[in-house]
């Protein structure tokens, strides 16, 4: 039996699972495994904890062992280089990339990138390198529907203005009853704009 930690549809229809053992595709009949080895280390990246599909249909992976990027054209998992070399060891808990930026959840803080696309993966620019909380675990990411985004850690909710390019957080959760929890493990807006969040604990509605 197998785990799966992420889950995602492409626009192609395909359905994308990231489970402890491998990256696995889904095409409506069978089921298809793609794993990935650090060549030259003996690190095995095949612990996938995140998926996300970008602007153009790319698809991002967030491992144990640091960011993958699905190469459609040769089927296989490609390794992002950062500039930052430390980036690469990094176990990402969640990837969102959109417009040009990528935003890494991780066990030691958030960090933002600009991208471009090459040949065979992403080039990361290293002058765009920001990060935030480093001492904080951040498990997940949620776009707005204003173009922001919503950033969860083990100690609360936070916000990031794309306008102003402040990164503040949600007080909020504060006053909410102690045994939810700020440890917040999944966040999605709805249309009404509500935030549900999940938490270690249990899960919020706020209006």
């Amino acid at each position: 039996r197998n785990s799966v930690i992420a889950m995602v549809q492409t626009r192609d229809g395909y359905l994308w699972f990231g489970t402890p053992n491998g990256l696995c595709r889904f095409d409506g009949y069978q089921v298809r495994v793609y794993k990935s080895v650090a060549i030259g280390s003996g690190v095995n990246l095949n612990a996938i904890n995140a998926l996300c599909e970008d602007d153009d249909g790319n698809l991002w992976i967030g491992s144990d062992r640091g960011l993958l990027f699905f190469d459609f054209e040769h089927e296989k998992l490609a390794n992002v280089s950062f500039p930052q070399h430390e980036m690469a060891a990094k176990k990402i808990n969640a990837v969102l990339a959109q417009r040009g930026v990528v935003w890494l959840a991780t066990e030691s803080g958030l960090y933002q990138y600009l991208y471009a696309h090459g040949p065979e993966q992403p080039d990361i620019q290293a002058e765009s390198f920001r990060s935030f909380n480093p001492g904080e675990r951040f498990n997940a990411l949620s776009n707005t529907r204003d173009y922001g985004l919503f950033a969860g850690s083990n100690r609360g909710l936070y916000r990031y203005d794309s306008v102003s390019r402040e990164f503040t957080a949600v007080r909020f959760m504060e006053g909410l009853h102690a045994e939810l929890s700020n440890d917040i493990r999944t966040i999605y807006e709805a249309r009404d704009k509500s935030i549900w969040i999940g938490t270690f604990y249990g899960l919020v509605h706020y209006l």
